[in-house]
């Protein structure tokens, strides 16, 4: 499974054992982009694999897009790929703490974008800030930077530039 990008598109009541057997299943995934998806209440109740064992090593980007799931679910969810590096949602609910459990997870995530972080005040930033020096909080759509992908294949910048395709969606943007 020689998938570097995987896009998921409104699969609902997803589990433990679908993700280990489809993600966990693609060795060189390194983008992930999950949209209009949801997670079962009792995700982890049918795993019958080690449930703290990492999904993936090799997703170094993350993208949530509609993302349903239960708080701690979200957490826990994204805590399962090891060596992210960006992160990004459209929104977040998850207060100050769980966010910040959720980032302290992350050792390697050098960037998380949301525009719209539910819980975004002047302390709360200030506190995150704190925390994560090493880690670009983009927590609003004024703050919001993307980089340009150099490493990209002269097929896949045709594709961008001339059929409107792209390897990941905007969150910037409002639908």
């Amino acid at each position: 499974h020689n998938l570097s990008i995987l896009h998921l598109f409104d699969v609902k009541d997803l589990h433990m054992d679908d993700l280990r057997l489809t993600i966990g299943q693609c060795k060189c995934l390194e983008t992930l982009v999950i949209n209009e998806c949801s997670l079962r209440e009792d995700w982890e109740h049918l795993a019958s694999l080690d449930r703290r064992k990492p999904i993936s090593t090799s997703v170094r980007m993350m993208q949530l897009i509609s993302f349903q799931s239960l708080p701690n679910q979200l957490v826990q969810f994204i805590s399962l790929f090891m060596y992210l590096q960006v992160l990004e949602m459209d929104c977040c609910s998850l207060d100050l703490e769980s966010l910040k459990s959720l980032l302290l997870q992350q050792p390697f995530l050098h960037t998380f974008r949301c525009p719209d972080w539910q819980h975004i005040s002047a302390p709360n930033l200030a506190t995150l800030q704190c925390w994560f020096r090493n880690c670009d909080l983009q927590l609003s759509k004024e703050r919001l930077e993307f980089e340009t992908d150099y490493k990209a294949t002269l097929a896949v910048n045709l594709l961008a530039e001339y059929a409107d395709f792209s390897t990941t969606l905007n969150i910037g943007v409002s639908g």
